[in-house]
């Protein structure tokens, strides 16, 4: 299940060679790894010390990938992405703090860059489900909003996908 949800994620990531990217919420690294061979370069970021730890661990690999602790939105890294990935994350931020997350993303684009987002729909002890967190996105942001999607990844397991761009 978590294959087909990967798959489909760099899917909508498109073709690569896919530049300088931010993955917000990398937990333990599991998609920073597929991310990485697709990549010039891999920030991921997690707000779990341990979490990063074990990113470190699991790329050391690649010397294109970088992770760090950090808490966003209050914490951002600097430079400029050409994506940046945010999986099962935003709905842990209350709608505030989600649009300031989204401001920041829209701030760290470079031109023709893209942000996607990949939630699980159903509400996991986190502040909004999946569809609302994306909904948030959708009515704050100031990106093209090329693609949305809600798919089945494994029986009973919908997630919302949406893809931005910047001009």
């Amino acid at each position: 299940e978590e294959k087909l949800k990967f798959d489909r994620t760099l899917e909508v990531c498109g073709e690569g060679p896919l530049g300088r990217v931010l993955e917000l919420g990398c937990a333990v690294g599991t998609f920073t790894e597929v991310l990485a061979p697709r990549a010039e370069d891999v920030l991921a970021l997690d707000v779990s010390q341990a979490a990063v730890d074990q990113v470190l661990q699991r790329t050391r690999a690649f010397s294109n990938v970088r992770a760090v602790a950090m808490s966003i939105p209050r914490e951002f890294p600097d430079g400029t992405f050409d994506l940046v990935v945010a999986s099962d994350v935003l709905y842990y931020l209350p709608v505030l703090e989600l649009q300031r997350c989204v401001d920041r993303i829209e701030a760290s684009l470079a031109p023709g860059g893209a942000f996607v987002a990949v939630h699980y729909v159903p509400r996991m002890g986190s502040v909004l489900n999946g569809e609302e967190a994306h909904d948030v996105v959708v009515a704050h942001t100031s990106l093209e909003h090329v693609l949305s999607e809600r798919t089945e990844f494994g029986s009973g397991r919908p997630y919302r996908v949406d893809r931005f761009e910047k001009a």
